[in-house]
Parts: C-alpha cells; structure tokens; sequence
C-alpha cells in the first residue's frame, strides 16, 4: 500500500483550510469495478461491538460531472478488500475507546470531533489492541473506493446533491446528526458524502491516482501546499453538515493540519482484511 506521492494534475480550489478540489467530467472508460451480487456483508468487532462492512478490491474513476471543479480524471485501483466503519465513530464509542472524557458536540451517538488527527492515529492503534486486529484511518483511494460503493456518479444515489439522503447545507441547522442516521451506501456504509468530514491517512498533496496510492512524503505535501497554506496539510474525505450541497460529493478533496481539531471533522476506521477474507 505505501508508496510515493502521486501527483494530483490541476489547481486546487479554495484557499483556505477545508478548501476542496475535485475532478472534471469522467469518461466511459474509466469503468468502476462492479460490486459483487448479494446484500453487503457485515461484521461487528467483538470487544468494542463496532459494526464494519466488507469493501471489496476493484478500481474507479475519480472525478466529478460538475464542470465548476475542472480538475482532471484519473485511474485508481486498490489491490486488497478491507472492512470499514458502517458509520463515523461516535462520541460514546470514542470515549468508551480512549476514556479521555473528549470535548465535542453534545449526544453519545454524535460524531466525536474536535480531535486531531494525531488523536485519531491513537485511537485507532488502541481501538486494534482491544480487538487484536489491525485497525486504522483509510487511505484516500481506499475511502473513496468504499464511498463510491460500485457507482459512477458523484454520489452513490445520483449526480444531484440530495439533503434527504445525507446532511450537508445547513440540513438541521448547522449540526451533526447522530451517526448512522439516513441511507446507507449499496456497501451499507452511512454518512459517507456529509454529517462530518473524515480524516484519511494521506498527507495533501497534487494526486493522480494509481495503484494503492498513499501519500507518506510530508516534504512533499508542505512543498505542493506552500502556495495555499504554508505548510503540510493532511487529506479529509466527505461533506460536512455546514458546506453548500455540491462540495461532498465522492471526489472531493480536503484539508485539515494535523494538530488541528474542529467541530466538523471526525473520524471512521478501517480494519485489514486477513486471507481468508476476515477482519483482522
């Protein structure tokens, strides 16, 4: 999976931290992997009772339809299934996890926020010992791979950004709703395109897609974000319940320093898959 930067060919729109980028319209041949027949298969982390859902290997094409985002398409691949988080982390599972009494939105069953992403490289470590399996955040490819679940289109249901299907622009006033609430994916996954924001493990930087890709070279994300924010940036993924309907769709890219919380970004696990197609 690790390996060097790929470079993301086009500019980056906004210029401020949360400022997203995406790409322009896809072309017929960059064919999502289609997902295999049956309802999704589900697991539930026996120590912590975390429910994950199985996100097959497969490739897809990144990009978006809306021609205000010309950024680029590219092609991505990623060569291992894995289990994800059916929802972003909680704040009750968050506390029950790190016993820290975290500071956040008020109601267990809200995203936990206001944490960095260094806390969240915790978390999940912690979250691994508990259920002697491997646990951590997703790559960008991997979240998007799950988010697209199958589909083609800039959401799962659609290309029109569609409140009733997930929270983003202002649906209940500006907040969080508890985790969970709303469609799932055809993965089963929910909140995948907003209520929260979601940290990957990717340093920003210019991306192109590829095979497995994952930015580990923080030089080269401080020298590809200089001219937006001065210094290295790492990848979130999804809307958020603030943004304006349009900027949680799949292909979106974020940003958030490392050492910053905020209200709007939380959090959702992956767990490695074993060979024998089980969590581990």
């Amino acid at each position: 999976m690790a390996g060097p930067c790929t470079l993301f060919r086009g500019t980056v729109a906004g210029t401020g931290v949360g400022a997203a980028a995406s790409g322009a319209g896809v072309p017929a041949s960059l064919v999502t992997t289609p997902l295999p027949p049956g309802v999704p298969r589900s697991d539930t982390l026996p120590v912590s009772g975390i429910s994950i859902q199985f996100v097959p290997a497969g490739k897809f094409g990144t990009g978006t339809r809306d021609p205000s985002r010309d950024i680029g398409a590219f092609q991505v691949e990623i060569t291992r299934s894995f289990w994800m988080c059916t929802t972003e982390i909680s704040r009750d599972q968050w506390d029950r996890i790190m016993q820290d009494g975290r500071l956040g939105w008020k109601g267990s069953q809200l995203p936990a926020t206001n944490i960095t992403w260094e806390e969240a490289v915790a978390c999940a470590e912690r979250l691994g010992k508990l259920e002697g399996r491997t646990v951590r955040l997703p790559t960008e490819a991997e979240w998007e791979l799950a988010c697209r679940a199958g589909t083609r289109t800039d959401y799962w249901w659609g290309d029109a950004p569609l409140r009733s299907h997930d929270n983003f622009g202002g649906r209940v006033g500006g907040a969080p709703e508890p985790v969970g609430y709303g469609h799932a994916n055809p993965l089963g996954l929910f909140n995948m395109h907003g209520n929260v924001r979601e940290m990957c493990l990717d340093w920003y930087t210019n991306w192109s897609g590829g095979v497995d890709p994952l930015c580990e070279d923080r030089e080269q994300s401080e020298r590809d974000m200089k001219r937006l924010f001065s210094t290295a940036s790492r990848v979130t993924r999804g809307g958020d319940f603030f943004v304006p309907p349009g900027s949680g769709a799949a292909s979106v890219r974020a940003t958030v320093y490392a050492q910053t919380p905020m209200d709007y970004i939380g959090v959702r696990f992956i767990v490695e898959e074993d060979f024998n197609g089980n969590s581990r």
